[in-house]
């Protein structure tokens, strides 16, 4: 298991959710909490469907969240041992700054529930340790500053509450797992909070519905593709944020069209590259206007223009690029069908328009309907139909993705994301 990820489970068909984050890890228990992590993993292209484990964007999505639960100054009780005159140094989330307090007391206690009944431990941290603004390291104490447990001025004298009942209808909302024990944060959203009630493990599956693709295939992606690929990660990484491809998605691509070489496939044969751009592409139209393909890209919130010249299909970094941009285009044609606009990349967009054509007149559905719903998947058995490309192309790229990958693509009119979750059935033991 990774280092950062967020797991969504249940227990006793209650939900729960789980952040990892640089070896420290919070529980959260409370329903609605759950649905405000979920709304964030949406915003980065996650779509929580029941059980599952995200290791994307582990670390914004756990900023995310904390900013959120600040918002909420939530009031929190807890229970324990008291040290008064404590000092606290604490990172703010918003503005990187360092507030020192002096004379603070923390409540901290250790809790463990046991038929309503709790065993107190004394936990100590150090609380003076200072956070640069940029360190995203994060110890046990930070997170439960991040949790927003409140800290109030005492004076030495003042007796202090060290055991707390819990009381009906009062729930536990968070828990923070240390080295030293679990402790249990009770509190409520607000003084007029209404209890939520949660009915079964649906409860979960149904905040968010997530399109799969289930495909058997019995091999799996060549790991010296997949290691030829990750040579050039970075520029990968960096094409992919700019025009808004899943890395993982278009680095399959590459490892399927060319084993993740480059410079193998520059002389010979039709296509150039890592990613084989077609030499037909490529020079000028018949009235002698050069070849281009137009693409947006999000970092610069501008329209790239990269003309299809043999010089630039031969060189690595903009072979990478064009295949980005060719991958939106396919995309954004297809209303962004993942699965369309992935054997349209193979097969081209005239042989995949008679494609989803043979697949309408003989199921009785519109081309537009196949492309607007992803869940739709009927045209894949008239892939052969065609006589061209390869038929199999979305499991040959598929296979080299972790089985449970989520795909991720940015829409270009309103830079929300299409997601679909992928299951090669044949392989059920391999966990994403």
């Amino acid at each position: 298991m990774d280092k950062n990820y967020i797991r969504f489970y249940t227990v006793d068909d209650a939900p729960r959710a789980k952040i990892c984050k640089n070896g420290q890890s919070i529980t959260i228990k409370n329903l609605k909490r759950i649905k405000k992590l979920i709304d964030i993993c949406s915003k980065y292209g996650i779509k929580i469907n029941d059980e599952c484990t995200i290791t994307d964007n582990v670390l914004l999505i756990s900023h995310d969240y904390e900013k959120y639960r600040e918002k909420q100054k939530s009031k929190i009780q807890v229970t324990g041992d008291i040290k008064p005159n404590m000092k606290v140094s604490r990172k703010d989330p918003l503005f990187g700054k360092v507030i020192v307090g002096t004379t603070l007391a923390i409540v901290i206690a250790g809790l463990v529930m046991s038929n309503k009944q709790f065993k107190d431990d004394i936990i100590s941290y150090d609380t003076t340790t200072e956070y640069e603004t940029e360190d995203t390291t994060e110890d046990a104490s930070d997170l439960l500053i991040n949790s927003e447990m409140i800290y109030t001025p005492v004076e030495e004298t003042t007796e202090y509450k060290t055991s707390y009942d819990l009381q009906e209808g009062e729930d536990i909302v968070e828990q923070i797992e240390t080295d030293s024990g679990t402790i249990n944060i009770i509190g409520d959203e607000s003084e007029n909070q209404t209890k939520e009630e949660i009915n079964d493990k649906n409860d979960l599956t149904n905040m968010f519905n997530s399109t799969e693709f289930h495909y058997e295939y019995p091999d799996q992606g060549d790991m010296n593709a997949w290691n030829n690929v990750l040579r050039y990660d970075d520029i990968f990484e960096e094409e992919c944020n700019n025009y808004g491809i899943d890395k993982g998605y278009l680095e399959g691509k590459a490892a399927q069209e060319t084993n993740g070489e480059h410079y193998e496939h520059l002389e010979n044969g039709p296509a150039i590259g890592i990613l084989q751009i077609e030499r037909t592409n490529l020079g000028n139209y018949e009235d002698g206007s050069p070849k281009y393909v137009e693409a947006y890209n999000f970092t610069t919130g501008q329209v790239d223009r990269i003309y299809l010249t043999e010089e630039n299909a031969k060189d690595l970094k903009t072979n990478i690029k064009i295949g980005a941009m060719m991958t939106q285009i396919a995309l954004k044609r297809n209303n962004y069908n993942i699965l369309i606009g992935t054997q349209e990349y193979n097969m081209g967009c005239g042989n995949m328009d008679n494609l989803l054509t043979t697949c309408g007149s003989i199921e009785n559905i519109s081309t537009n309907d196949l492309r607007n719903n992803l869940s739709n998947q009927e045209w894949l058995k008239y892939r052969e139909s065609v006589g061209a490309g390869d038929p199999k192309y979305i499991e040959h790229v598929f296979r080299y993705l972790p089985n449970g990958y989520t795909i991720k693509i940015r829409r270009v009119d309103n830079g929300q994301y299409e997601t679909l979750q992928v299951f090669n059935d044949y392989q059920k033991t391999k966990e994403y």
